[in-house]
């Protein structure tokens, strides 16, 4: 669940800050997390929480950025 969560906050924030690669990145994201899957460390319902939680964490920094008055 954490390389989820961290891949997850990772590429929205970068998304947010890059948005002409905003497709790319969250794609390299997701990828990131479905490969714990892949390998059997973790199970879809530990990727989809860490996915969860990634966009939370992701959301407070970008509403952050948004009012921290730097363009």
């Amino acid at each position: 669940m954490n390389h989820s969560t961290l891949s997850i906050a990772r590429c929205e924030i970068l998304a947010y800050l890059f948005s002409t690669h905003a497709g790319f990145i969250r794609a390299v994201g997701k990828e990131a997390g479905g490969s714990r899957i892949w390998a059997g460390i973790h199970y879809e319902m530990d990727n989809q929480a860490g996915v969860t939680l990634g966009k939370a964490v992701a959301g407070k920094f970008i509403e952050r950025a948004k009012t921290d008055g730097a363009d």
